[in-house]
């Protein structure tokens, strides 16, 4: 998992690469991420952060109940 100032930083990174002449998905190869991942990070005009910690998830619906435990 990347943290958030990380992808913020390598969101910069890339806003300074494409700037200078150089083409996204070497800018992202350089960062170690996919241009999708990219992408994915700055759909919104800003920075998302990572939602999976923060993300509710639903039980399973075959969780052993009290009894059967």
């Amino acid at each position: 998992m990347i943290l958030d100032a990380d992808r913020q930083n390598a969101v910069v990174l890339v806003k300074a690469a494409v700037t200078a002449s150089v083409a996204k998905y070497k800018a992202c190869v350089e960062l170690g991420i996919t241009v999708r991942i990219y992408q994915r990070w700055t759909c919104s005009g800003d920075v998302r952060c990572d939602g999976r910690p923060t993300a509710v998830r639903p039980e399973p619906y075959n969780k052993l109940s009290p009894e059967e435990r």
